[in-house]
């Protein structure tokens, strides 16, 4: 049966009167909003409806909620106290009228239509795709139906319009169709501008390429490799940031020995990092040597009293998951 929680007007002027007649076109049972709860039987085609409870009457212009019952021809009738099945579920028709408990949410997650339906409208085929009829789709039953009320179901794949190319150029099609859907899930914003653009320019190449009635089988796979290739090539950028620090070193430390220095901070990478300088000027020249691997710079023994300037690239190498970064600064070094 189809069973339909709803809420319900009753007509001006309706009124409690008689039996339930037998061609009744559905049952229902009334549950008031600010009345006590029970169970009233009739048709609102006639107009009738029988009393059950003493002390409780319909108003007529008032909202009640309503258990429809839609096929009675089949004997489903709820009369208080009786038990029935709904989709699968058994529940009690006293249940529908109790609002205390909470019970009329309860039945109403039972209380659903026969069929959940998803409508499609038509699409045409084309030589590289498939297309469809009109069809609704049932998410309860997971059938497909030519008609809403769910009474023509199609046959296994029968709402499928197969696609107009021949096998061949339908099979790389299908390849490429799957693999543009995958490419469309990645996002701009998680990996770097470079390969991230090399990915679109792959797959808007490959979409062209499927729109073109005069593109061959193997063109069409040969697109579809690219893009694989593009996607294979994506990485992730680094968030690279460096700290420069001026150091100062004292002149009388020099006169003994040479002194090093850790002048830059390095937060960020997530790869090895390197570090190439250059002096700026003839002195920095020959007082500064920096570290290729640690960054720190070294002051050379009886450098004398001035300011040393070095250039530094700090570089996040590149591998297989993350682009390559680097930072450029500068280092002060004072000797006093």
């Amino acid at each position: 049966d189809t069973v339909l929680l709803e809420k319900y007007t009753i007509p001006a002027g309706a009124r409690p009167e008689g039996a339930v007649p037998e061609d009744a076109d559905y049952s229902v049972a009334f549950v008031a909003e600010t009345e006590t709860p029970a169970t009233y039987w009739g048709t609102f085609e006639e107009g009738y409806f029988n009393e059950f409870d003493d002390g409780f009457k319909l108003v007529g212009g008032e909202s009640y909620y309503a258990l429809v019952d839609l096929q009675p021809a089949e004997g489903k009738r709820f009369f208080a106290g009786t038990e029935v099945t709904i989709n699968g579920k058994t529940v009690s028709s006293t249940d529908f009228i109790k609002r205390d408990n909470g019970n009329i949410g309860v039945i109403s997650e039972a209380i659903e239509a026969a069929h959940v339906m998803e409508h499609t409208e038509a699409v045409a085929p084309v030589r590289t795709k498939a297309g469809n009829k009109e069809y609704w789709y049932c998410s309860k039953c997971e059938n497909y139906f030519k008609d809403e009320a769910g009474e023509q179901e199609y046959e296994t794949d029968g709402w499928i319009e197969p696609a107009t190319g021949s096998p061949e150029v339908v099979e790389a099609a299908d390849a490429a169709y799957k693999l543009i859907g995958e490419a469309e899930e990645y996002r701009s914003d998680i990996y770097s501008a470079r390969t991230f653009a090399a990915l679109q320019t792959a797959l808007d190449a490959l979409k062209q390429t499927l729109a073109d009635n005069s593109s061959t089988a193997q063109q069409i796979t040969e697109g579809t490799q690219a893009l694989q290739s593009a996607i294979d090539g994506l990485k992730m950028e680094q968030t690279l940031n460096v700290k420069a620090t001026k150091k100062t070193v004292k002149v009388k430390k020099l006169k003994k020995k040479a002194q090093t220095v850790k002048p830059l901070t390095v937060k960020g990478q997530k790869t090895t990092v390197t570090y190439k300088g250059t002096a700026v000027g003839k002195k920095a020249k020959k007082a500064l040597k920096i570290n290729k691997k640690t960054g720190k710079i070294t002051v050379k023994k009886k450098t004398k009293k001035g300011t040393y300037k070095m250039k530094v690239t700090v570089t996040a190498a590149g591998n297989a998951k993350y682009e390559a970064a680097t930072k450029k600064v500068t280092v002060t070094i004072r000797v006093k």
